[in-house]
């Protein structure tokens, strides 16, 4: 840590020089210099962030055809009255479909919803366990497709 210090300390000389030079107070030169040094603690946290969106940038170069689609981690949504802010997580390659405004990457888990919704218009319309799972296979076929997986993640404090 004492080696990042001195090395802040030198990239920055300068401009604390520089705004000795030109009258800055002394107070107002430590208030800046902690704001940058509480920023730079903070270039910790976007190293993973940084990370992530460099594989979302190369993912989405490399398959432009394909659409991005922000997976809201359910743990960053928690109530009916602000929006949450995120942080781009790990992005990937998958396949989606949305539901009731609910992403699924999983055929299985997007059928067991899907059942556990409407089991009893289901279980009325066909006659047997076996003709409602063919009926949710096509229904997933025909609902998923392939895009970029954006996961938007919980901002750590």
């Amino acid at each position: 840590m004492k080696q990042k210090t001195e090395k802040f300390e030198n990239e920055y000389s300068d401009l604390i020089k520089t705004a000795q030079k030109n009258g800055v107070e002394p107070e107002d030169i430590e208030l800046a210099v902690a704001t940058v040094k509480a920023m730079c603690d903070e270039n910790r946290k976007l190293t993973t962030m940084k990370s992530n969106l460099v594989k979302l940038i190369t993912l989405v170069h490399n398959n432009p055809n394909l659409p991005v689609v922000a997976a809201i981690n359910r743990d960053v949504v928690g109530d009916d009255y602000a929006d949450y802010a995120g942080n781009i997580g790990n992005s990937y390659i998958d396949e989606y479909t949305v539901c009731h405004g609910k992403l699924f990457c999983s055929r299985e888990d997007f059928k067991e919803y899907y059942y556990n919704t409407l089991s009893d218009e289901l279980d009325d319309s066909f006659s047997d366990k076996t003709s409602i799972n063919n009926f949710l296979d096509k229904l997933a076929n025909e609902r998923f497709a392939k895009a970029i997986i954006v996961n938007i993640d919980v901002i750590e404090n």
